[in-house]
C-alpha cells in the first residue's frame, strides 16, 4: 500500500489512499497522506482529504498529527493547497481550534487572516473571547476578518465591543 501511495499512476495512488484509511494510525501512512495533499492530481488530493477526515474521526491519537500537518499547509504558496487545508480544518471542526488559533498569532498577516477566517467559519461560540482579543491586530484586513468571524458566530456579547471600536475610531 505504501508503494501505491508513491505510484506514478494517479489511479493507483487514489486506490492506495482509499485503502490507507484502515492504517491511519501508522506514522508512515499519515506522513505520506499529508504529502499527497499537494499531489498534482485533483482526484488524488480529494481522496486524501476524505481519507484524512475519516482517519481523524476514527483514530483519536492521529487527529493531532493530522491537524498539525494540515495547519502547516497554510504556509504553502499554492492557494489551492491553502484552500484545501482550510476546508479540511473546517471539516475536522472544533478539534482543530487549538492549532488554528496558534496560526492566528503568526507573524505573517496572511496566515493570521486565513486562521481567523477558519475560526469564524467554525462558528464556535467558545472562540468569541479569543476573537475579541484579535480586534487589536495591527493589520486592517485581519481586523476585518475578525469582525466577519464574530458576525458568523453571531454572539450578541460582541456588539458592545464592535460599537466601542467604531466610536473610538470615528469620534475625535
Amino acid at each position: 500500500m505504501i508503494s501505491g501511495l508513491s505510484s506514478f499512476d494517479p489511479d493507483e495512488r487514489r486506490l492506495s489512499v482509499e485503502a490507507s484509511v484502515n492504517f491511519g494510525d501508522r506514522e508512515e501512512v499519515l506522513g505520506k497522506l499529508l504529502d499527497l495533499l499537494k499531489d498534482e492530481d485533483k482526484g488524488v488530493r480529494d481522496a486524501v482529504a476524505t481519507a484524512l477526515v475519516l482517519i481523524a474521526n476514527r483514530f483519536e491519537k492521529s487527529k493531532k498529527k493530522i491537524v498539525e500537518g494540515i495547519c502547516n499547509l497554510i504556509y504553502c504558496k499554492d492557494i489551492g493547497v491553502r484552500n484545501l487545508a482550510s476546508e479540511l480544518l473546517l471539516k475536522i471542526g472544533e478539534d482543530a481550534f487549538d492549532q488554528v488559533s496558534k496560526l492566528a498569532t503568526h507573524e505573517d498577516k496572511d496566515v493570521r487572516k486565513i486562521a481567523i477566517d477558519i475560526i469564524g467559519l467554525m462558528k464556535a461560540k467558545f472562540a468569541v473571547d479569543f476573537l475579541v482579543e484579535k480586534l487589536n491586530d495591527p493589520d486592517p484586513n485581519v481586523v476585518t476578518s475578525v469582525i466577519e468571524a464574530l458576525r458568523n458566530i453571531g454572539d450578541d456579547r460582541v456588539t458592545k465591543h464592535l460599537i466601542d471600536i467604531y466610536l473610538s475610531e470615528t469620534l475625535p
